[in-house]
C-alpha cells in the first residue's frame, strides 16, 4: 500500500463525531455540554481506570487515587477537600494528557485541550456547588505530582530537577515516604478505588450540606 493510500484510509476511517458514550449510558457532546451532563458516577468510574503519568508507572496507579490523595492531604474545610477530590474530574471526559504534552501543544498555539478541560471543570464545579478554588488545592496537587513521581516513576531528586518537577513542594508530604506509600497503594483494583471515591464524595457533600444532584 502506498503512503498516500494509508493517509486516505485513515481519513476515511477517522471518527468525525464529537460525542462520546459514558459509563452511565449518557452521551457527552464536546461541542455543547451543560453542568446537568456531569455525573459523579461517570467521573469515579473513568478516573479509577485512568493511569497517572500516561501509564508509565512501575505499577498501576489511577487518577482517582491521585485525587483521593490530594483530598486527604488537605487539612481545610470539607469544601476545600471536595475541590481537591474533583480537581481533575474533567479528565473523565478529556483523558489525562501529561503536562509536557500540554506544554508542547500550547507552545504551538494549540489551546483546544486546555480550553475544553477548563470549560468542563467549570461545569463540574457548578454541578456540585463549588464557587471558590482555594490556592492550597493547586499547591497540594503539585506536591502530589512530585511525591508520586518518586514513588511510581522511581525518579530521584536529580531526575525531578532535570524534568522540571516542582520540587519545592515536596516538603508538604513530610514525613510520608513516597516509596513506602507507592508499595502500599499501587495496583489497587479500580472497582475498589471507584467505591472509595464515591464514598468520599458523598461524605464531603454531606459535610458541605449538599445533596448529590440526581
Amino acid at each position: 500500500m502506498k503512503s498516500e493510500d494509508i493517509v486516505k484510509a485513515e481519513e476515511v476511517g477517522a471518527c468525525q463525531d464529537t460525542v462520546i458514550r459514558l459509563r452511565s449510558g449518557k452521551d457527552f457532546n464536546y461541542k455543547g455540554f451543560f453542568s446537568q451532563d456531569i455525573d459523579i458516577t461517570d467521573i469515579a468510574h473513568s478516573l479509577s481506570h485512568l493511569c497517572r503519568f500516561t501509564g508509565h508507572t512501575n505499577v498501576f496507579y489511577s487518577v482517582a487515587q491521585h485525587s483521593l490523595l490530594v483530598s486527604a492531604k488537605l487539612d481545610g474545610s470539607p469544601q476545600e477537600r471536595l475541590v481537591g477530590l474533583l480537581h481533575d474530574a474533567a479528565e473523565a471526559y478529556t483523558n489525562d494528557l501529561s503536562s509536557p504534552l500540554k506544554a508542547y501543544l500550547e507552545a504551538r498555539d494549540n489551546f483546544a485541550y486546555r480550553d475544553l478541560q477548563a470549560a468542563i471543570t467549570r461545569s463540574v464545579y457548578l454541578r456540585f456547588g463549588i464557587t471558590h478554588i482555594p490556592p492550597e488545592v493547586r499547591e497540594c496537587d503539585l506536591a502530589a505530582c512530585v511525591f508520586e513521581a518518586e514513588g511510581f516513576l522511581g525518579l530521584d531528586k536529580d531526575d525531578l530537577i532535570r524534568l522540571n518537577f516542582p520540587v519545592k513542594y515536596r516538603r508538604l508530604w513530610s514525613p510520608w515516604d513516597p516509596i513506602e506509600w507507592a508499595e502500599e497503594n499501587g495496583d489497587r483494583e479500580p472497582e475498589e478505588v471507584e467505591r472509595e471515591f464515591l464514598n468520599r464524595f458523598e461524605t464531603l457533600m454531606d459535610a458541605c450540606g449538599r445533596r448529590t444532584p440526581a
